[in-house]
């Protein structure tokens, strides 16, 4: 995961919900650079523009305000359901720091403000023949988390699951009138 907070701050964060289930191997705080960061999350070790094609899904969720304790069960108990094996992941990605710095209608991207962060739900898998099962189990975590989501989207994550027109309003929100003027323009 990431985040724009202190190394302490991460950790008490950590330290609050590893009560669900302690980690296999002890935590890990490591700074990167914005670059660096990228290539690690990729798994680009190399530090090269080659990266290995496999298969995936993704799908997210803007989180406008700290998340409840039901909706933290409901996370963690949805994804220690799934079955063994499946390769899921629910990164946090952090949108405050300078990101909260502009207003929501000062670019095209409209999800910001000091406790804003997304959920990428996120599974990839090297065999077609697994895309079905991996898919089903994202959607179950995904699904379970609608009580709790603001409706936003991230649109770097593109989900052609999102309804049509649902979508442009999920990533842009109230930005997308004025979108589609420059855009006609």
């Amino acid at each position: 995961g990431q985040s724009t907070g202190s190394s302490a701050a991460l950790t008490q964060q950590l330290n609050s919900n590893l009560i669900v289930r302690p980690p296999a191997t002890a935590l890990s705080i490591v700074s990167r650079s914005f670059i660096n960061a990228v290539n690690h999350f990729s798994g680009n070790t190399l530090n090269s523009t080659t990266y290995a094609t496999t298969f995936m899904k993704a799908k997210s969720d803007v989180v406008t305000a700290p998340l409840a304790a039901t909706a933290m069960a409901t996370l963690f108990q949805k994804i220690l359901a799934l079955p063994p094996g499946v390769p899921f992941v629910a990164l946090c990605d952090a949108y405050g720091g300078a990101v909260a710095n502009l207003q929501p209608g000062d670019t095209a991207f409209p999800h910001r403000g000091g406790s804003t962060f997304v959920i990428q739900y996120y599974s990839s898998w090297s065999a077609a023949a697994a895309g079905t099962a991996n898919i089903t189990a994202l959607n179950s975590v995904y699904q379970a988390m609608r009580p709790y989501m603001s409706g936003g989207a991230y649109v770097n994550y593109p989900d052609m699951d999102l309804p049509n027109p649902g979508f442009a309003s999920a990533y842009w929100g109230p930005n997308l009138p004025g979108l589609k003027q420059i855009k006609t323009a």
